[in-house]
């Protein structure tokens, strides 16, 4: 059974383009092959096919047997963790999830809302009056201070300055294009390269994460403690044990991962977008001061629909993949194509009420910056 069609190109072109020009180059892919198309990145195994159908979507994620694609143990699993909740599989990854998901339950996230408030408000105080700067970087400021404070537990001083400069040098390789593509090429063709410095970084970083471990248990006040890491502490797995250092190291690093830059883009489209679209900008600020915030989820709905910011959650299918269009057999790499729904005619034909139509339409036949990133600049007023 053959798979959909695949670009002409090389491997090594095809993961330079989608590391560089990701939406484009997906976008290009959609207009000359369709709704269904493979691509193939170096050093993976196999292709993988891009979906872009709802029902197919649908029928991929309904089907839990499904696995994760091999690629992941190439980049993630050095810097997260065998133990990362974005790595394993099964009935590891079941016990994990589930000693994990209290602490973040709504009520208890809630609870930090006076905490990044005021982490947020000294921010904002800091912006220029007037001037334009660039938003992302601010928005990335806030996140990691975030994390820091409300996952981490660190309180200000030596360690906290320490963690945020380490860590930021962390977070701006695995961002960096030519870093993802150093370590895949390190993987493939052997040799150590950027990667080696990488590693001195990632390991100066373990080394703080795991003094602050360290200093939570010799406290013994971790019980008392509402923060993340406290609170991961404290869980026991279903036979009574409790997590290791190097268990909560993984998972450490997994929110910080997973949750840094990933906030700090969407943020930072959001602002690009309604600074592009006065209107639902105005509309955002009145219903804001009314005290509502329907409006609001909207906004980051659509926001997050027209500049999606995680690329790839692909599966390999533990079963064939079966719609009215598509046939796939059980083995293959799959993932939804970035920004598929806004892309696809069949799906979501009127936009989330965050933009109307026509902004929603610009917004999305709007290149991106050449890094994927928000490019725009804001100006506090």
């Amino acid at each position: 059974m053959s798979l959909p069609p695949e670009p002409k190109n090389s491997p090594l072109m095809q993961t330079l383009r989608w590391s560089f020009r990701p939406l484009p180059f997906m976008q290009e892919n959609r207009e000359r092959y369709g709704d269904n198309f493979s691509v193939k990145f170096m050093t993976f195994e196999r292709p993988m096919v891009m979906i872009s159908d709802p029902a197919a979507i649908k029928a991929l994620y309904m089907e839990r047997s499904h696995g994760l694609p091999p690629g992941r143990d190439i980049i993630l699993t050095p810097i997260v963790g065998p133990r990362s909740l974005l790595v394993t599989e099964g009935a590891d990854h079941l016990a994990h999830r589930k000693l994990m998901l209290p602490p973040f339950h709504g009520e208890r996230m809630r609870s930090y809302q006076p905490l990044v408030e005021e982490i947020v408000d000294r921010e904002i105080d800091s912006w220029p009056v007037g001037e334009e700067f660039p938003i992302h970087p601010r928005m990335q400021a806030i996140t990691l201070e975030v994390i820091l404070k409300v996952v981490f537990g660190v309180a200000d001083g030596p360690r906290f300055e320490r963690l945020r400069t380490v860590l930021t040098q962390v977070l701006e390789e695995t961002a960096s294009p030519v870093a993802q593509l150093s370590g895949l090429a390190s993987r493939r063709f052997g040799g150590r390269g950027p990667w080696a410095k990488f590693e001195k970084q990632l390991k100066l970083a373990d080394e703080l994460l795991y003094a602050e471990i360290a200093e939570h248990r010799a406290s013994g006040a971790y019980e008392e403690r509402e923060d993340i890491l406290s609170l991961m502490m404290q869980a026991r797995f279903e036979d009574g044990s409790e997590m290791s250092d190097s268990d909560l190291r993984d998972q450490l690093m997994t929110l910080l991962l997973a949750g840094h830059e990933t906030t700090a883009t969407a943020l930072a489209w959001t602002f690009d977008l309604l600074l592009r679209h006065q209107g639902p900008l105005q509309r955002l600020r009145e219903s804001l001061e009314a005290g509502e915030d329907d409006y609001l989820r909207a906004v980051i709905s659509e926001s997050l629909r027209l500049r999606p910011v995680v690329p790839l959650a692909g599966r390999r299918l533990s079963v064939d993949l079966e719609t009215e269009n598509l046939h796939l057999p059980a083995g293959t790499d799959v993932s939804p194509s970035p920004s598929a729904p806004s892309a696809s005619s069949r799906t979501d034909p009127t936009p989330t009420p965050g933009f109307p139509s026509a902004a929603a339409s610009a917004a999305a036949s709007a290149p991106p910056s050449p890094s994927s990133r928000c490019g725009s600049s804001c100006a506090r007023c």
